[in-house]
């Protein structure tokens, strides 16, 4: 690390210096304008960004243009972790899915980085379906094929558990108060609307729930 080299550099011109000379050395050293000695500049940035996402105003803010589709606002810049049971099988439908973004909310400034964890184990469920297997008669003409399918028509989104979380070398946990306050209505909302594409590709299967035909600016939310 670079204060690292610079302790090094201090302590080489201190073997060839005379005693009286230290102090002078120390001071020169501790007062250049680029070193900072115990790492403060890295930490004072880390408490301030800390303190801006744990912002419950900077969080309702994000809920809102995300679910708004203000897609200039905010970007997933990866996907951590994206996995979903085989729920059939289980008869439970199990989901982890765990993102890192960026998202301007100061449009003078850098975009603040956080990410976001969606977890949920037994995730209450029910399922619909139109599925028509189809009649072979023995020839194309006469025969009719499968059609239709099975969706989700109800999901449980209060049983999946959403964090936010530090995307730099601390990686704390932040308190999504904006989150926790909001009404349930917006709850859903936020985890249907960040998930209901994950489930698709990667469940198999449709979502169709209420979620899927309401809207933030129904709820006064925003």
């Amino acid at each position: 690390m670079w204060y690292l080299y610079k302790v090094f550099s201090i302590y080489i011109k201190f073997i060839f210096v005379k005693k009286s000379d230290f102090i002078k050395i120390i001071n020169e050293e501790i007062s250049d304008a680029g070193f900072d000695f115990l790492g403060n500049d890295e930490q004072q940035k880390e408490d301030q960004e800390f303190t801006l996402l744990s912002n419950e105003d900077f969080q309702k803010q994000f809920i809102c243009d995300y679910l708004l589709h203000k897609k200039d606002k905010y970007k997933i810049t990866q996907v951590v972790e994206s996995t979903i049971n085989d729920w059939e099988r289980d008869g439970h439908l199990n989901i982890t899915y765990g993102v890192e973004l960026e998202y301007v909310y100061d449009s003078t400034k850098k975009p603040a980085r956080f990410g976001l964890w969606f977890k949920g184990e037994h995730v209450g469920y029910s399922v619909d379906s139109d599925y028509q297997p189809g009649v072979w008669a023995g020839t194309m003409p006469d025969s009719t094929p499968p059609s239709g399918g099975d969706w989700f028509d109800e999901i449980k989104w209060g049983d999946i558990n959403v964090q936010m979380f530090m995307v730099d070398e601390r990686d704390d946990d932040i308190k999504f108060k904006a989150f926790e306050r909001a009404p349930e209505r917006v709850q859903n909302l936020f985890i249907s609307t960040f998930l209901s594409d994950f489930i698709y590709k990667y469940g198999d299967i449709g979502v169709n729930t209420p979620e899927q035909h309401d809207n933030i600016q129904k709820t006064g939310y925003c």
